[in-house]
Order: structure tokens, then C-alpha cells, then sequence
């Protein structure tokens, strides 16, 4: 599953900073909607553009603790669908 995972739920439901109704989710939501779902692997992206890589790779550390198959998506990232799952996934430049 890839899932547009643009903020944390703290940033999203933050009361003076709202992003509710932005059209965007959390990587919380992607989690919670993998596990319902059943999927195998979860691959969250289109991360703000304020989110350093520390931040990132924060989200990263929190998503697999939460979803172990997961991963963010970064620049040249090629998932291979064509594989069986869990052989194909990640290539990295």
C-alpha cells in the first residue's frame, strides 16, 4: 500500500496549526489503515517540505516500529511490482 503520509498526527490535530481538511494524511493513519487492510508492505510518501532528513528519519524509525514492512519513500526509490512480495521491493540509487 503507498499512502500520501505528509504529516505526523501531532502536526495534523495540532490546535493552533490544524491541517485537517488539507487533503493529506499522517503515517499514524497509514499504519492504522495497512493493519486493517492486511496489507504486506506500507509505503508512505509525499513528506512535507519543512521535514529535514532527522525528521524523516524519525518518521521512518515510528512507521517500522509501528508497521514492520514499512518504509518512506525518498528520491529514486524504485519499487519492482513485478516480483513476488517482500523479494521485490526497494531499490535505491
Amino acid at each position: 500500500m503507498i499512502y500520501d503520509a505528509t504529516y505526523t498526527d501531532a502536526e495534523y490535530y495540532d490546535p493552533n496549526n490544524s491541517k485537517v481538511g488539507w487533503g493529506h494524511s499522517t503515517w499514524q493513519e497509514a499504519v492504522k489503515a495497512a493493519k486493517a487492510a492486511e496489507v504486506k508492505t506500507l509505503v508512505i510518501f509525499h513528506h512535507d517540505p519543512s521535514h529535514d532528513d532527522g525528521f524523516m528519519d524519525q518518521v521512518a524509525a515510528d512507521t517500522k516500529a509501528a508497521f514492520a514492512n514499512s518504509l518512506v519513500a525518498r528520491e529514486g526509490l524504485t519499487l519492482d511490482l513485478t516480483k513476488t512480495p517482500h523479494a521485490a521491493l526497494i531499490s535505491t540509487p
